[in-house]
């Protein structure tokens, strides 16, 4: 019997730091912090339907599975416009992770809507206020996004926080799946 497959959506909201000064307060850490998430946390097979790795079967019974789950998931970073220019530009890391993402998924990432690098890896720019929330705000308000209709389920990180951190490699994707299977 072959398998049904239904595809879950997660948004990955994360509210990066607020200014690229290292020396006010903690923007050194949080810009750290921001790197590795984005190394280490990022995943660009999170969004590529040719990944088995991200199939979930529902049934315990291999030989009568009737459905099968994806979870795909899509990263928007909350940016101020200072912050938002230096991991844009030419060198910077969200571009770098954009490329890498189209290198590694060859034509499907740029031709499949779903893999458009302007919904995988998005960039908002908020103004340096309200800090979590602000960016919270900014995303669910945001009708480009229409984050009610096209998502199944948001997880917000920001940049007070470090991970994933483990001996072995896995982004959110991965969480996102063994808490799927689980459920």
């Amino acid at each position: 019997m072959k398998a049904a497959t239904i595809t879950e959506r997660t948004l990955l909201i994360y509210s990066g730091p607020t200014s690229t000064d290292r020396t006010i307060e903690k923007n050194g850490m949080y810009m750290d912090n921001m790197d590795y998430f984005l190394e280490h946390g990022v995943s660009c097979n999170d969004n590529n339907s040719n990944d088995a790795s991200i199939m979930l079967d529902n049934n315990n019974d291999n030989e009568h599975a009737t459905t099968q789950e994806r979870v795909d998931v899509a990263y928007v970073f909350v940016l101020t416009q200072q912050v938002a220019d230096y991991y844009l530009g030419t060198d910077g890391k969200i571009t770098k992770k954009r490329n890498e993402c189209k290198n590694n998924q060859g034509n499907d990432f740029e031709t499949n809507s779903s893999n458009n690098d302007d919904e995988y890896i998005k960039v908002i720019v908020r103004q340096d206020r309200c800090y979590d929330m602000e960016s919270m705000r900014i995303v669910l308000e945001n009708h480009e996004m229409d984050v009610r209709n096209r998502y199944d389920h948001l997880l917000f990180v920001n940049c007070g926080l470090v991970g994933p951190k483990c001996e072995y490699s896995f982004s959110y994707h991965a969480v996102l799946v063994v808490l799927k299977s689980k459920a």
